[in-house]
C-alpha cells in the first residue's frame, strides 16, 4: 500500500485536473461515501483509486475535498480515537493499531489517544467487570485468571494494569 502525503501533492496538481475525463464523476463517488460515513484520506484514496486506477484523477479529486475540508486527518482522528476508546472499550495500544491500520499519521494517533488516556484508565474496570467477571469467580483459579488477563490485554489494556485491576476486583468481592 503507498502511503500519501496530501500536503506534498497540492504542488503536483495541474490546474485543469478538475476538467479531466471522469474527474466529475470520480469527486461524485467520493461525496456519496462521505455522505454515508467519514473517511480519512488515505483509506478514500484508496478506495477511489480501486475504482478509478488513474492516480492523477484520484490525486486530484482528494485535493479537492481536502480544500473544501471534506476530508481533514485532525478530525477524524480525534473522532475516531474517541469511539474506539469509549464506545468500543478498546484500551490505548488496541487503539492505536486500529488508527494506525486506518492510515492516520503516528503524530496524530499519539496526540488524540493521549486525550482518551484518562477514559481508558475508567474502562478498564468495568469493562473486566462485564466481560471476564465469570472467570474470575474463584480467586484461586490461575487458569481463570490468566484467560481474563490476556482478553484484556488483546483489547488493548497493559498488563501489569490488568494484574491491578482484578486484584482490586478480589479485594472488592472479599469486602462484599
Amino acid at each position: 500500500m503507498k502511503w500519501i502525503n496530501y500536503s506534498e501533492i497540492e504542488n503536483k496538481i495541474p490546474e485543469s485536473a478538475e476538467e479531466q475525463p471522469g474527474f466529475q464523476t470520480a469527486y461524485e463517488k467520493a461525496c456519496c461515501l462521505l455522505d454515508i460515513r467519514e473517511y480519512c484520506y488515505q483509506e478514500l484514496y484508496q478506495k477511489l483509486l480501486r475504482k478509478y486506477p488513474d492516480e492523477d484523477l484520484c490525486q486530484a479529486v482528494m485535493e479537492k475535498l481536502v480544500r473544501c475540508d471534506a476530508v481533514n486527518d485532525r478530525r477524524y482522528a480525534q473522532r475516531y480515537a474517541e469511539y474506539l476508546v469509549r464506545r468500543k472499550g478498546y484500551g490505548i495500544r488496541r487503539a492505536e493499531q486500529e488508527m494506525w491500520h486506518k492510515g492516520l499519521d503516528k503524530a496524530l494517533i499519539r496526540e488524540f489517544l493521549a486525550e482518551q488516556q484518562k477514559a481508558a484508565d475508567e474502562n478498564l474496570p468495568r469493562i473486566l467487570v462485564k466481560k471476564y467477571s465469570r472467570h474470575l469467580q474463584d480467586a484461586d483459579d490461575y487458569r481463570a485468571r490468566e484467560k481474563a488477563v490476556a482478553g484484556m490485554v488483546r483489547l488493548g489494556y497493559d498488563f501489569h494494569a490488568v494484574r491491578n485491576a482484578i486484584e482490586d476486583y478480589f479485594a472488592e468481592q472479599e469486602e462484599d
